[in-house]
């Protein structure tokens, strides 16, 4: 039985225009264990100490940069989507049997 009984949409980060600007992949549901909370967590870019607004599991992998939105969109774009959030880490770790991972979501 999985523990991630909720839908979440994710926008994976695709190119940049000449502008500079991000575009995302089309929006993705993944099943999702999704908490309010805050955590203080490494950023791997700066190395600086950052606090989270949420902390999602996933069975999913996903990319930072990329967004999640706890519920579905069909936008095409998370920036147009309110309680949309960027993905600031992710980490994925095997389980101790080696046969499944557990992915940690830093928003």
């Amino acid at each position: 039985m999985s523990k991630y009984l909720q839908t979440a949409t994710y926008w994976a980060p695709s190119t940049l225009n000449e502008y500079g600007e991000r575009s995302y992949s089309a929006p993705v549901a993944i099943n999702v264990r999704w908490e309010e909370k805050t955590e203080e967590f490494i950023d791997k870019p700066t190395g600086k100490e950052q606090q989270s607004h949420s902390i999602v599991y996933s069975e999913s992998d996903v990319v930072e940069d990329g967004f999640l939105f706890l519920g579905a969109s069909v936008s095409s774009t998370p920036k147009d989507v309110a309680g949309a959030f960027p993905i600031r880490r992710f980490d994925k770790s095997p389980r101790l049997k080696a046969n499944r991972y557990i992915r940690k979501i830093w928003l």
